[in-house]
């Protein structure tokens, strides 16, 4: 997300008034502004350059009295800057959970919460402000947001949006290794557990394949424990020496054994972030997993 309202805001005098206290974390001066001025809504929503609205810089500050402050002034916190962002967003992304409490708790916008798994960036990425958060490491914004909904509820709606490069929230738990959110998670999933790891992001890769690039071998772990080994089932990779492309349970013992190490490059499904080691490393406890679980 980057630093985008520091630029436009430290040094332009066309600010509208409140941006910059808000963006200091002023509530004095804020204060003051708001009861000096005849008619508050007219100034409350007035945005800087980067149209970040004042609400959007004190989230940025982290200053929960003024954010709420706005709030109860009629501060809208679901308008926008340029890059697509509002105050739930920078929240979020900005790993803000008491602001977001704050927000998410707003009798005005009560379907606002279901923007924060729904509502994809217009940027490169297109992340959520749930995605955004998994991927920056912010897990108390992970709880706030699962705690905002009802039991079943935040599961299936967090694991039917995905990103531009088809990452849902588990292939983004599985990347950055939040094990113990991913754990909850599938846990709270189920028996459904199993499909939605057979779901592929657009460079083909299964959350199984994510973790062993990684070399995650406790997530590995957790994933292939909630993964059903039946006839028909495609192996990740082959094994030891052997680095080859997947090949299904019910072929050969000899592709299933490392077929004497031939085709050593990496295989097409995986990233440019495939380690033969990692991979070696983790297939050998891949089979050794589904041949313990066949019998």
């Amino acid at each position: 997300m980057g630093n985008f309202l520091s630029s436009s805001l430290s040094s332009s005098s066309s600010n509208p008034v409140l941006v910059p206290p808000s963006l200091e974390g002023l509530l004095a001066t804020v204060e003051n502004i708001i009861s000096d001025h005849p008619n508050p809504s007219q100034i409350i929503n007035n945005a800087g350059p980067d149209g970040s609205t004042p609400i959007i810089c004190a989230t940025f500050k982290g200053s929960v009295s003024v954010v709420s402050l706005l709030l109860a002034n009629g501060a809208d916190p679901l308008l926008k800057n340029v890059g697509g962002h509002n105050a739930y967003w920078v929240a979020a992304g900005y790993n803000k959970p008491e602001i977001l409490k704050l927000l998410i708790s707003d009798a005005r916008h009560p379907s606002s919460k279901f923007d924060l798994l729904k509502n994809l960036c217009d940027n490169d990425k297109g992340d959520s402000p749930l995605l955004a958060s998994a991927f920056k490491g912010n897990e108390k914004i992970l709880e706030v947001v699962r705690d905002a909904f009802a039991p079943g509820e935040f599961e299936e709606l967090a694991l039917s949006t995905k990103n531009y490069n088809g990452d849902d929230l588990l292939s983004v738990l599985v990347s950055c290794q939040h094990q113990e959110f991913l754990a909850s998670l599938l846990h709270s999933v189920g028996v459904n557990a199993n499909a939605l790891l057979q779901k592929r992001n657009k460079a083909g890769l299964l959350p199984i394949h994510i973790a062993a690039e990684r070399g995650s071998a406790e997530i590995f772990k957790l994933l292939l424990s909630k993964m059903t080994v039946e006839d028909g089932f495609t192996y990740m990779f082959s094994f030891d020496d052997g680095i080859s492309s997947s090949s299904s349970s019910s072929s050969s013992s000899s592709s299933r054994s490392g077929g004497g190490g031939e085709r050593k490059s990496r295989p097409s499904h995986c990233s440019s972030l495939w380690s033969p080691r990692n991979c070696q490393v983790h297939c050998r406890l891949l089979r050794n997993e589904q041949i313990h679980n066949r019998r």
